[in-house]
């Protein structure tokens, strides 16, 4: 058996081409021209030396099932969002760094596997997006959160802000006015008069 390095760009051609398995050869690169196999669905790359792929490989919107495990692949091209068919992506045991957030994109995506690689951010979005389980085991780099901001080189730390501390005001106590108690005034004592008895007149 002789292993293939390269495709020829007339495979284009084979219009009707919809399985096509590729794995255990040597395959270094796919021609521009496999982006015009529309009519695939199911191509496997398995154990090959492919380093990149074409970006004409976005066309094949039919494709369902992609199989890239065990290659030297270091990214994935962002025209594989527009691969609205895919189902499932195995690229296991490759050289990715970054997943491409144009993978969101894909509606009917539920399965991801990117194990084995050299990962060293997901973005959170692709792992929360619904009905798609994502396999990252064995990449002891990868951090699942969103990277710090950068800093300048140059620039020194920056120290956080203290608020200033607030003395409080001491409200001095009012002492409360005593109101002098108001003794009531005593009625004057009211002497009767007597009134003298009337003497009968004598009438001689």
């Amino acid at each position: 058996r002789c292993p293939l390095t390269q495709l020829p760009a007339s495979f284009s051609s084979c219009s009707s081409l919809w399985y096509l398995n590729m794995a255990g050869n040597k395959l270094t690169s796919l021609p521009e021209s496999f982006g015009q196999l529309r009519n695939m669905r199911n191509l496997i790359l398995t154990n090959n030396l492919l380093a990149s792929l074409p970006q004409s490989i976005g066309g094949l919107t039919a494709l369902t099932d992609l199989v890239l495990n065990i290659n030297l692949l270091t990214s994935l091209p962002a025209e594989m969002g527009n691969m609205t068919s895919l189902r499932t992506i195995q690229a296991s045991s490759n050289r990715l760094g970054l997943v491409p957030t144009q993978l969101m994109k894909i509606p009917n995506l539920n399965f991801l596997d990117v194990s084995s690689n050299r990962l060293v951010y997901l973005f959170p979005a692709l792992l929360q997006k619904p009905g798609l389980t994502v396999k990252y085991d064995n990449n002891p780099d990868i951090k699942d959160y969103p990277p710090p901001p950068t800093q300048s080189p140059t620039a020194s730390p920056t120290q956080p802000s203290v608020a200033p501390s607030v003395t409080p005001t001491r409200v001095p106590s009012v002492t409360p006015t005593r109101v002098p108690s108001v003794q009531p005034s005593a009625a004057p004592s009211v002497t009767p008069t007597r009134v003298p008895s009337a003497q009968p007149s004598v009438i001689t």
